[in-house]
């Protein structure tokens, strides 16, 4: 390597970068070896070209003295830069303008605030894509962008543990606006909080100065944070799907947050909600300003199901399982409001604040709802052990094998992006067969809606 110095090694497989160090438009950094690179206090590694390291064993950059943390690395909007089995830690984060970006099967830990102002990865452009990592103990969040960018990242199935050591009113995760074109997707991921860092939440998006924002946050298991799920701004749609929440009430300040989902707007927002799971929380879910929200509807053509699970969130002596501080009516049909009781409508009432508490608030309409399966003292089976997926991956053809205890209404297959794909689906029951030879490698949503509630399996395509 033609460094002038820059890097040395000292022994066999260890590296040592003792000075800023670029990587020129024109040139490519590739790794495919299991090295360590340590670098010096205060470097800084710009990528103007092509940086990998895509190794199937780990390459580790770490500070020279941890204690001594060096600057970051910087990828310009000319990189290209793709990293699998490689681990960040000890640094100053990763500063990504590029959109060309790709991270799996990583590790980022103990970084601090030094080439970004929030997070250990902040992402400016594009969609990038961050999945099957682990995020832990960084200063600040994890993953960030800025308020005043437009940038659409996948984030999925990752581990979040115990990130912004700062203590800093930051979640784990915290994105602004997509832009108008693309949506944000923050799927399948594991945000846990560590609960003497009492400030640090668990997932926001915002669009806080008038972007569009555009998000999905599916099926993830967000705990023990100050709040779970935060979606604040104008201009947004969302859609929250799948995810359980439990016991974020690390700060214990019910006017302060403690929301398992607090969704927050001066103007018109709209996010739709399915199938979250919201237990031991301050608040199981509020909703302030000007926010719409549909949790279950009866519209013919395509209704929402509802089917969200509260129970046991509360303060003062008082169960919340939905607070609606706005002016607006809340459809919020089949859902079961208090999942450990067979319950009455009186009962319901009871934890759900709306007009009926405050005439200065919109209605929730939520009777019909739905007593979580309760049926003489037993639970229904779980929506998701009734469809199998086989083969799973698969590279010419899937097979749902469909239980007889429900009816399915319609399929979609979704990509990455949210994006519905155009293919033949056979629905011959009890077995439907989707041909996805015309679809890319890659992996899949399938979206199956039945007359029990949405389910939702993940299709990785060879």
């Amino acid at each position: 390597m033609h460094s002038n110095g820059v890097v040395i090694q000292p022994e066999d497989n260890i590296y040592q970068i003792t000075a800023d160090f670029e990587i020129a438009e024109s040139d490519t950094l590739d790794i495919f070896a299991a090295i360590t690179v340590n670098l010096d206090a205060n470097v800084t590694v710009t990528i103007r070209g092509s940086f990998f390291a895509d190794f199937f064993t780990d390459v580790i950059f770490t500070a020279t003295n941890q204690d001594e943390p060096y600057r970051g690395f910087r990828f310009e909007s000319t990189s290209s830069a793709q990293f699998q089995n490689t681990i960040f830690s000890y640094g100053g984060g990763l500063k990504v303008i590029t959109s060309d970006f790709i991270m799996q099967f990583c590790t980022i830990h103990h970084n601090d605030l030094i080439l970004n102002t929030g997070a250990a990865i902040e992402v400016s452009n594009g969609k990038p894509l961050i999945f099957n990592s682990s995020f832990i103990a960084n200063k600040g969040a994890a993953i960030s962008s800025a308020a005043n960018a437009e940038v659409a990242p996948v984030i999925f199935q990752n581990i979040f543990q115990g990130n912004n050591t700062n203590n800093s009113n930051r979640p784990q995760i915290n994105l602004g606006p997509s832009g108008a074109g693309d949506t944000t997707l923050i799927l399948e991921n594991t945000v846990t909080g560590n609960p003497n860092l009492d400030q640090v939440g668990g997932i926001a998006f915002s669009s806080l100065l008038g972007g569009e924002g555009h998000v999905i946050i599916f099926k993830n298991e967000v705990k023990d944070n100050r709040y779970g799920i935060a979606v604040i701004g104008n201009n947004i749609s969302a859609y929250i799907g799948s995810n359980t929440l439990t016991d974020n009430n690390t700060q214990g300040e019910p006017l302060l947050g403690g929301s398992g989902i607090n969704l927050n707007s001066t103007a018109e927002s709209f996010a739709e909600l399915t199938s979250n799971t919201i237990t031991g929380n301050l608040w199981g879910m509020t909703i302030q300003g000007e926010f719409l929200v549909n949790m279950g509807d009866d519209n013919e053509v395509d209704p929402s199901p509802g089917l969200n699970v509260f129970d046991n969130n509360g303060n003062s002596g008082e169960i919340y399982a939905l607070y609606n501080n706005t002016p607006n009516p809340v459809s919020a049909l089949n859902n079961c409001w208090i999942s450990s009781e067979d319950i009455t409508a009186e009962q319901a009432e009871d934890v759900i604040f709306h007009q009926n508490d405050d005439a200065t608030l919109g209605l929730v309409t939520f009777d019909p709802f739905w007593n979580c399966g309760f049926v003489d003292g037993i639970e229904e089976q779980d929506l998701n052990d009734l469809v199998s997926l086989y083969p799973n991956p698969a590279s010419n053809r899937v097979n749902l094998n469909v239980s007889s205890d429900i009816s399915i209404e319609k399929i979609r297959v979704l990509n990455l992006a949210g994006q519905e794909i155009s293919i033949s689906i056979n629905v011959d029951s009890p077995t439907l067969s989707i041909d996805i030879n015309s679809v890319k490698s890659g992996v899949y949503i399938i979206e199956i809606q039945s007359d029990k509630g949405i389910i939702v399996k993940r299709l990785i395509k060879r």
